[in-house]
């Protein structure tokens, strides 16, 4: 099996060589820069205009470039020391900064119930639509703003969405219905 690497390695330009050097015998020559840009895209896409199999040593040079893919078989984030600040906050008896906190969350509410009752006015005209577009908002919504309510300060943006979600919800009832 060939490095599927290889042909995109030799389309891209090497010192010394014309960007669209792909081995073909009726290429641009080195002062028609027009040729050149012209022939760019199909180089990529085509694999590098040659039909022929990349030798030993282009494998090589095209492989050696590039790290080894890293194979991890944990999830990023899960580490815990990634998440040690947490705990160090939840311990360290701070007290609750509900003054920069409500005014967070209170832009975040105006902000999101904007976005959303401008999404419900436009789809006005087709309440089936609306509604659905809406439970699909809400229920995308919902896991990120679950799993953030324990966070130091996106607790209040998490809040602040909810709120404006509800908000603007019940705006819709009352003014569009």
């Amino acid at each position: 099996m060939s490095d599927p690497w290889a042909a995109p390695a030799r389309a891209v330009d090497r010192p010394g060589q014309r960007p669209n050097d792909a081995g073909r015998p009726n290429d641009a020559g080195p002062d028609d820069a027009s040729g050149s840009a012209r022939h760019r895209p199909q180089d990529l896409a085509s694999g590098g205009g040659s039909t022929e199999q990349p030798s030993a040593q282009e494998s090589q040079v095209a492989t050696a470039e590039l790290p080894p893919p890293e194979h991890d078989d944990k999830p990023s984030g899960t580490d815990p020391a990634d998440w040690a600040w947490v705990e160090e906050w939840r311990l360290g008896g701070e007290p609750v900064p509900w003054g920069p906190g409500l005014a967070l969350a209170g832009f975040t509410a105006i902000l999101v119930a904007t976005a959303v009752y401008v999404l419900s006015a436009g789809l006005a005209d087709r309440p089936v639509v609306d509604i659905a577009v809406n439970v699909l908002v809400a229920g995308g919504l919902a896991p990120a703003l679950w799993l953030s309510r324990g966070l130091p300060v996106v607790r209040w943006i998490a809040g602040g969405a909810v709120v404006g979600v509800l908000g603007a919800w019940l705006a819709v009832l009352i003014f569009l219905t």
